[in-house]
């Protein structure tokens, strides 16, 4: 039975993968998001979105959304909502179209299947998230449950939603879709069944003990004595010289602004002595707090003149960069051709305040020259301690295909790579037919594999959670061997210099009186992923359908 799981890996298992994005991302650059909106357009189903609809529907609530599956310990159903609406996508700006189109399908579908989720639901649905709950009767007894605490929700609403440049509205009718996407999934997939079979094999098959016979394959040889030939390298790279493109290469100018600070502002804070009394412990923190308010009034006040800048930039279209950086007194630099790799030290800084590094590369390399000049700008990115940059983008060079020449020695590592693995999984075959053979004449594992010039060992019997001593790849062996039948061989275990060939020996099911119940929730485990399987196939296809485009530069 275990070994029926192969056949259903694909239904099992369904990777999507996004780009999560915090809270504090949003703060810097929606900051500036009224004055950049308005420079393009999307259209799904025909149907023509103005930019300002494209943020206030796709982008601000796609990474409010992603915020709050990221930290909110209750939210895994807006995880379930976010992924599902962006399936498939593997980029930041992919996910986001994707986030947009699929919620303009989604609102479609309400009406089509008639899902309206009541002022109710919503609240109930807010009101269980722990993002707005009061942990202190939990923390201080375990066990307690947390309730709905008001003011963060009020504080929510009145700062962070305010930062991202949305209301309270928008967020219940994001909260609605959340529910409405539940509801719809449940329609499309309520047909799919949880295998119990499935479940017993697949609990089963992490209960499981092991015990494998191993042998270790020397690949390095192989490797090392490959010397190809020019000739031999020229015609491999006729056929895959597609793929050896030329970095893109740009010009920009920018400024990099800070806030100024006075230099007692400047100096970090004093170690306080160990020696200090209360009175100076507390005349100490009263000074840091006052330096603290200063910085905060400066930067504050920094924040305001560069969205006046960016503001007024915005109203001339770009043409005033220059005029208006001077008028500041401050300074714009050009650089010459750059790549991703060969920036300048000022542009290699992550953007400051984003729950994952990110680095000005992806955001100078987005920038476009059309129809729309403040395409060529960047939003006022925060950078370093307290830098702020604006980059324009001066000149454009797209990839090319590299010459033979220029990706000679790209060519020649994939080459020896693909060669190598090609003789390397030739070997391992003749290495396992023979083995086989031996065994099927009456040879144990050990002997067959002696006798095919290898060195073999034993390894268990060991369970998926237990790591045999000097076996660093037990994980992975586990895995392997877990849903093969004894006697046969498990798939091979290739890595650096070696092949390690996997023989089963022996699998003995642990006897579990408490089985039942986790069968019970791997049932349920198997019906969700068919479920939300089903539901971002059916989303795949309708995005398909709607032929969208793009938000023009």
């Amino acid at each position: 039975m275990i070994e029926n799981i192969r056949k259903y890996t694909g239904l099992i298992v369904v990777v999507i993968v996004v780009l999560l994005l915090g809270f504090i991302l949003m703060d810097t650059q929606s900051f500036f998001r009224n004055s950049a909106a308005g420079g393009g357009s999307v259209k799904v189903n025909g149907r023509t979105y103005s930019q300002a609809e494209y943020i206030d529907l796709g982008a601000a609530p796609f990474r409010l959304a992603s915020g709050l599956q990221s930290f909110d310990s209750n939210g895994f159903e807006i995880m379930g909502f976010v992924r599902s609406m962006v399936a498939g996508a593997q980029t930041e700006d992919q996910a986001e179209m994707q986030f947009f189109v699929s919620r303009m399908i989604l609102r479609e579908a309400r009406e089509e299947f008639g899902i309206h989720p009541s002022d109710e639901a919503v609240q109930t649905f807010i009101k269980e998230l722990t993002i707005f709950h009061d942990r202190s009767p939990f923390e201080s007894q375990p066990g307690t449950p947390s309730e709905f605490d008001q003011e963060k929700y009020n504080d929510f609403v009145n700062k962070t939603l305010k930062r991202v440049s949305l209301n309270e509205k928008a967020f219940h009718e994001l909260i609605r879709d959340v529910i409405a996407a539940s509801k719809l999934r449940d329609l499309i997939g309520g047909g799919l069944p949880g295998s119990t079979s499935l479940a017993k094999a697949s609990v089963a098959s992490r209960e499981q003990k092991i015990k494998a016979g191993l042998a270790p394959v020397n690949t390095k040889a192989i490797r090392e004595g490959l010397t190809p030939t020019d000739e031999e390298l020229k015609t491999f790279w006729e056929t895959v010289k597609e793929k050896y493109q030329t970095e893109a290469r740009i010009k920009v100018t920018y400024l990099l602004a800070s806030p100024t600070y006075p230099d007692d502002l400047k100096a970090p804070a004093a170690t306080p002595p160990a020696d200090e009394t209360a009175e100076q412990k507390t005349a100490r923190e009263a000074a840091e707090a006052a330096k603290a308010e200063q910085r905060k009034k400066i930067d504050k006040e920094f924040a305001i003149e560069l969205n006046n800048f960016f503001e007024q930039l915005t109203t001339s279209e770009g043409a005033d960069f220059q005029k208006l950086v001077e008028d500041r007194k401050w300074t714009l630099t050009s650089t010459d051709w750059i790549t991703p790799t060969t920036l300048p030290a000022p542009l290699q800084a992550a953007t400051r305040g984003t729950s994952v590094d990110k680095s000005v590369s992806t955001e100078l390399f987005r920038l476009r020259k059309g129809s729309d000049p403040l395409a060529a700008f960047t939003l006022p990115l925060a950078v370093g301690e307290h830098d702020w940059l604006v980059a324009r983008l001066d000149e454009t060079e797209e990839p090319r295909t590299k010459t033979y020449e220029e990706a000679a020695e790209e060519v020649k590592k994939e080459f020896l790579a693909q060669k190598a693995d090609e003789l390397v999984r030739k070997q391992v075959e003749e290495k396992i037919a023979a083995i086989q053979k031996a065994i099927e004449g009456g040879q144990s594992f050990a002997d067959a594999a002696k006798a095919a010039g290898l060195e073999p060992r034993e390894i268990g019997p060991f369970a998926q959670a237990d790591t045999p001593a000097g076996e660093a790849d037990a994980a992975a062996i586990f895995a392997a061997a877990s849903t093969v039948a004894p006697g046969a061989f498990a798939d091979t275990l290739f890595k650096e210099d070696e092949a390690l060939l996997i023989h089963v020996l022996s699998r003995e099911i642990v006897k579990d009186d408490t089985r039942a119940a986790r069968v019970d929730t791997e049932v349920t485990t198997l019906l969700n992923s068919n479920q939300a399987a089903a539901f971002s196939a059916w989303l795949l296809q309708r995005v398909e359908q709607a032929a969208p485009e793009a938000p023009e530069s």
